[in-house]
């Protein structure tokens, strides 16, 4: 009950943030990134394609953590996209152009590449995933690409009616995340017990080394190479909670908090770095 609670909470909160960032998107940003940066664009998708889920393969191969933590960071590592990326990098003061144009086609990419790493990894390790691609889609239109395209159309055709609708879903979105930190924190409490110390280390491995793949993927600015770095680092959570529900109904939401918990503080000292390296390209700039 709390499981389908929080899935359905984080659902609206997810969609509401995406109506609000079409309603603030300009198109020209969007246009002009696949034109301009799609070099940038191709070595991000790389980066959280191929180098990501290589990456969490290699780690759990060496740590061997229980069944269940290895079904949980892979899931994590093979669906990424996460909506508030947008948030995350403008709070570090990454390039939020960039990021919106890495979450699009990461999650445009996704209804193939997910699915279709399911199946490679069904055939090469004892990982019981079993998901297709109605499973991704029914996830992200609803929650990613419906919010998003309706408030685009909206910002065209209504600007003016667009910006106030904006503070309105912002609010809302907000409001939905205060009610998914209850839900987490109960339900983190709940899956103490499911945790272990290999998967843990697990875990903070992958997010780290995941970011660093994502930064070091493209010879860009800062700011780019930091949204990407997010990109790369933070999955989807709600379409791993979907993909894991499929094997793993009872246990798949406490494991993929704790998970999200320990990958955001494994960023901790990656957010230090990252304020020092933006200081020294500033200083550069001016010198």
């Amino acid at each position: 009950m709390l499981a389908s609670i929080g899935r359905l909470v984080a659902t609206q909160a997810i969609a509401m943030f995406m109506f609000s960032v079409g309603l603030r998107t300009n198109r020209q940003v969007v246009v002009i990134m696949l034109r301009e940066q799609r070099w940038l664009v191709i070595r991000a998708l790389v980066a959280v394609w191929i180098g990501v889920p290589l990456l969490a393969l290699a780690i759990l191969y060496a740590l061997r953590p229980p069944p269940l933590s290895a079904a949980t960071l892979m899931v994590m590592a093979i669906c990424p996209g996460v909506p508030l990326l947008l948030r995350k990098t403008s709070r570090v003061h990454g390039d939020r152009d960039t990021a919106l144009i890495v979450l699009l086609t990461t999650l445009a990419t996704a209804i193939v590449l997910t699915p279709l790493w399911a199946l490679v990894l069904d055939r090469i390790t004892p990982l019981d995933l079993h998901f297709r691609m109605r499973d991704v889609i029914v996830v992200i239109l609803p929650t990613v690409v419906v919010p998003y395209v309706i408030g685009r159309i909206i910002n065209v055709k209504w600007p003016h009616v667009a910006a106030r609708l904006a503070s309105v879903a912002n609010a809302l979105f907000i409001i939905g995340l205060g009610l998914i930190v209850v839900v987490l924190v109960i339900k983190t409490g709940l899956g103490l017990r499911e945790i272990s110390v290999t998967g843990a280390i697990a875990c903070i491995l992958i997010g780290f080394g995941a970011g660093a793949i994502g930064y070091f993927a493209t010879p860009a600015r800062v700011g780019q190479r930091t949204a990407i770095a997010y990109a790369a680092a933070f999955g989807n959570p709600a379409l791993a909670l979907a993909v894991m529900s499929r094997s793993y109904p009872a246990k798949a939401a406490p494991l993929i908090v704790l998970f999200l918990v320990l990958r955001t503080l494994s960023f901790v000292p990656f957010n230090v770095w990252l304020r020092r390296e933006r200081k020294t390209q500033q200083g550069l700039t001016y010198a």
